[in-house]
């Protein structure tokens, strides 16, 4: 009965991507139209049919699905389509940390044990582990056909097509954001170098020297690079061939000014991709809105990709569904993984689902609006404000006198035993230290107006602030809570 199951799942993957083993476009404009251009009543009734499968896969293969069903006292028959999932119990990121904890290195929530894996399988990704053991996936042949599968339409609706050259600058690390690109760009038909732990200056010298189209990285890195190739005495904008920088791992793909800092630098678009380790691709930016979005100066709306999620959006504080059009934690469903598919996991970013909006490229799938809107575990509680790095992220990358890096300190005055909220920014080494006071007094107004704070604002020594080539950490909270 079991392998039965496991073959109906596999089967019902290939049965709704028919460009899956293709390894090449469907046509100019689409990757595979038939799946980018289904309706939504179609896609619904797939949906409904895989989330059929996958509780009874989820029951029979992950004994920590298996434990969630027991435990709300749900069989996986009761999950008949999406209108049962909230019967189902959201699963949070510490459920996986107390599992790879009781079971390291793997933890219980796979469906696939380790040793078939090493029979089966491709890669092993995991999380960072910075503030808990990492956790591990495992990813199986399957599993590499379609995560390639669903990045290939997510790059090639972005603007990547034969006879570009892309350069990432991802440390090729065991991480999803840094090999699962490189194979879904790879099916298009584009030639890629992976420059990995290359010095800065090395990656300035080939993205000049080999005529490089496409850059993949950060906002971070991607700025930092900028000023690495000004040091160099290469303009970017004049001097390379690059004309479209794809950005995730940080929100900065959909914040203003740190895209329009980037895109200035470059004189080319940058386009932003959605996606997590646990849930991996879940939203593509097509090129033309990548576009207009660009043009109006405004946050991009990011086509989700129904196909192979089931997107939720829920209230932070009741965990209920909220009204369409409302802003809310983003819940996801896998539906096209062997090895770790997550059934009703919280990424925690904030969302606001459209299911109305029509784009230009023909794609039917909803989008979210203005794209990911932060996340919740960034929030900081300051003097009884949530307040979010993106806001000081919007202002800090608005003032073409500073650097691209900022640091955000919070600690409690000893005094008064209130927060207080420190943010160190760094002047370009042209501007003048007497200039130094007239920009921490704008900064910290505007800081105020955006955040609703009274904020003290440090300047620093250019290149005070270590760069990093993957995800900043620009957070210090000092009051030990």
């Amino acid at each position: 009965m079991s392998l039965d199951i496991k073959r109906q799942w596999l089967e019902i993957q290939d049965k709704y991507a028919p460009n899956l083993y293709g390894w090449k476009p469907s046509d100019e404009k689409y990757y595979d139209k038939v799946v980018e251009t289904r309706s939504r009543a179609d896609t619904r009734k797939i949906q409904d049919e895989k989330l059929r499968f996958l509780a009874r896969y989820l029951w029979e293969y992950s004994p920590f699905y298996r434990k969630k069903f027991k435990g709300a006292s749900l069989r996986p028959e009761d999950i008949r389509g999406i209108e049962d999932l909230k019967k189902f119990p959201i699963t949070v990121k510490e459920e996986w940390v107390a599992s790879t904890n009781e079971r390291p290195p793997y933890g219980d929530y796979s469906s696939i044990s380790p040793e078939e894996w090493k029979k089966i399988g491709a890669m092993l990704y995991t999380t960072s582990g910075t503030t808990s053991r990492p956790r591990a996936f495992m990813y199986t042949i399957h599993d590499w056909h379609m995560i390639s599968y669903v990045l290939a339409m997510d790059f090639y609706a972005g603007g990547i097509k034969p006879g570009n050259l892309v350069l990432s600058t991802f440390p090729m690390t065991p991480a999803a954001g840094a090999w699962s690109p490189f194979y879904g760009i790879l099916r298009i038909g584009v030639p890629q170098i992976a420059t990995g732990a290359m010095p800065d200056e090395r990656k300035v010298d080939f993205i000049k020297n080999f005529d490089v189209t496409v850059l993949l990285g950060t906002p971070s890195y991607i700025l930092h690079l900028t000023d690495v190739a000004i040091n160099m005495g290469v303009d970017p904008a004049k001097d390379t061939h690059v004309n479209l920088i794809f950005v995730t791992g940080e929100p900065g793909g959909a914040v203003t000014s740190t895209r329009r800092k980037i895109e200035e630098a470059w004189d080319a678009l940058v386009v932003d991709y959605l996606g997590s380790t646990e849930s991996h691709p879940n939203g593509m930016l097509c090129y033309e809105e990548a576009v207009a979005s660009s043009e109006e100066m405004r946050p991009p709306n990011i086509h989700e990709v129904p196909e192979f999620i089931i997107s939720e959006i829920i209230d932070e504080e009741t965990f209920e569904p909220v009204s369409p059009g409302e802003k809310g934690l983003l819940v996801v469903t896998n539906i096209y993984l062997e090895a770790t598919p997550c059934l009703r996991y919280l990424q925690g970013d904030y969302v606001i689902k459209d299911e109305e909006w029509q784009c230009v490229c023909g794609r039917t799938a909803a989008v979210f609006r203005g794209g990911l809107l932060g996340r919740s575990d960034d929030m900081m509680k300051i003097r009884g404000v949530g307040v979010y790095p993106t806001a000081i992220e919007e202002v800090v990358r608005s003032y073409k006198e500073l650097g691209s890096e900022f640091r955000i300190i919070v600690d409690l005055n000893p005094e008064t035993k209130m927060d207080e909220l420190l943010v160190e920014i760094e002047p370009l080494p042209e501007i003048p230290r007497e200039k130094w006071k007239e920009l921490e007094v704008k900064v910290a107004n505007d800081l105020r107006r955006a955040i609703g704070l009274r904020t003290n604002v440090k300047c620093i020594p250019f290149g005070t602030i270590p760069r990093t080539a993957f995800k900043a950490r620009r957070v210090t909270d000092k009051r030990g809570r």
